[in-house]
């Protein structure tokens, strides 16, 4: 059984039968090459069959619906989109139907309905993104039933922090235990960002704050240069109207001295 029964005796070393093990080995194709092991099934194994590593698996566009949450798949009710001042139901029976129904399947119902959003998948590839095509208005998504569809998506609440505190507002009214939960990091956030901006406005100030105080000051001297070029010498001009006045005064005296005048003057 062992496959190693023999009766030659001329041989000090005698290589038994193959003995048909069951062994499971991969290798690279090439010196350099890692396919097997980003596929997670590089090894050696006595076994059959060999459980690959976690290939942490993307997000598709072509990835059915039931395969999310682990095969979980999606719940699906009611969501509601308020963009701005206008609110949108979305009904999501189409793809409750659907077994087929795919990512694709869902951004373009949600794109179809009107509500001004886009939809995509995230940088990591593991959620969905859903955005306001129009800026400068505030935008939620509220579910209609405790963790609903939205939430179920990763897509309930808002960017926002008006939102955020409307979003808030709406699960404290229905009593949802784990609406303040999703709020408060994004409060966090918001508050993070008010911060920063408070921090960036008061720079922008100081810098404006010194800027004033540099053209005040380059008023003063620019003044103080154009008096210097255009003001008269105060002392130089008083002198010199003392002078001319001694001038006109002596030259009414002159005058009365040598033009004397009588009553035959005014009579005449």
């Amino acid at each position: 059984d062992l496959g190693i029964v023999t009766d030659d005796p001329i041989n000090e070393e005698f290589t038994g039968s193959d003995l048909t093990p069951l062994l499971i080995q991969t290798e690279e194709s090439a010196e350099g090459e890692t396919t097997a092991a980003d596929l997670g099934i590089l090894f050696n194994s006595s076994q059959q069959i060999h459980d690959g590593g976690d290939l942490d698996p993307r997000i598709t566009l072509n990835m059915k619906l039931s395969d999310l949450r682990s095969g979980l798949g999606i719940t699906f009710s009611m969501i509601r989109i308020a963009n701005g001042q206008t609110e949108y139901d979305l009904d999501f029976s189409s793809l409750e139907d659907d077994s087929d129904a795919t990512i694709k399947d869902l951004f373009n119902l949600i794109e179809g309905t009107g509500a001004g959003v886009e939809m995509n998948i995230n940088s990591d590839k593991n959620g969905i993104t859903i955005s306001s095509t129009h800026d400068g208005q505030s935008f939620v998504i509220y579910d209609t039933s405790e963790n609903g569809t939205a939430s179920q998506l990763g897509i309930a609440g808002s960017p926002d922090l008006v939102g955020s505190l409307l979003y808030l507002a709406d699960g404290l009214q229905r009593n949802w235990v784990d609406t303040g939960q999703r709020v408060v990091d994004r409060l966090q956030m918001a508050q993070d960002q008010i911060l920063v901006n408070r921090s960036s406005v008061g720079s922008r100030i100081n810098r404006v704050d010194h800027i004033e105080s540099n053209n005040l000051n380059q008023e003063v001297y620019t003044t103080q240069l154009l008096s210097d070029v255009e003001d008269a010498d105060f002392l130089s001009a008083v002198t010199e109207l003392s002078m001319q006045e001694v001038v006109y005064q002596a030259a009414l005296a002159t005058s009365a001295r040598v033009i004397q005048s009588s009553l035959v003057n005014f009579l005449s």
